[in-house]
């Protein structure tokens, strides 16, 4: 088989898939989800709204050198690095002593807050 022609069936598939999934035969809401209504409709995977209210011991400005990140209390987050204010930024939540940092491209990296440390996979940030 072809490169050209793997990707023609791959997206016949595809579009097969979708088609069948809107074909469905429910007429009517799962009774066992909960109902969203309207916010179904407003709800994106977008980095605009943060989804639970930030813990007031999170927010602040936590540094390692050059490489600097501010969480505000709003749930967005700022990244300067080497210099570059703001070279990254979105927002993020809080569960527990887990912070998720997703930024404005959709990529998320995880964090764990102890103390004044915020700690990434690469590196520890301290609150200044």
């Amino acid at each position: 088989m072809t490169g050209s022609h793997r990707f023609s069936v791959l997206a016949v598939a595809l579009i097969a898939a979708g088609a069948l999934a809107g074909c469905s035969s429910n007429s009517g809401p799962d009774p066992a989800s909960p109902s969203t209504g309207a916010a179904s409709a407003t709800a994106s995977p977008s980095v605009s709204a943060p989804a639970a209210a930030i813990p007031a011991h999170v927010p602040g400005t936590y540094a390692n050198g050059d490489w600097v990140v501010r969480l505000a209390a709003d749930g967005t987050w700022e990244e300067d690095l080497r210099g570059q204010v703001n070279a990254y930024g979105g927002t993020y939540t809080v569960d527990g002593d887990k912070v998720l940092l997703r930024d404005r491209r959709g990529s998320s990296e995880s964090a764990t807050l102890q103390g004044d440390e915020l700690r990434l996979p690469s590196i520890t940030l301290t609150r200044r």
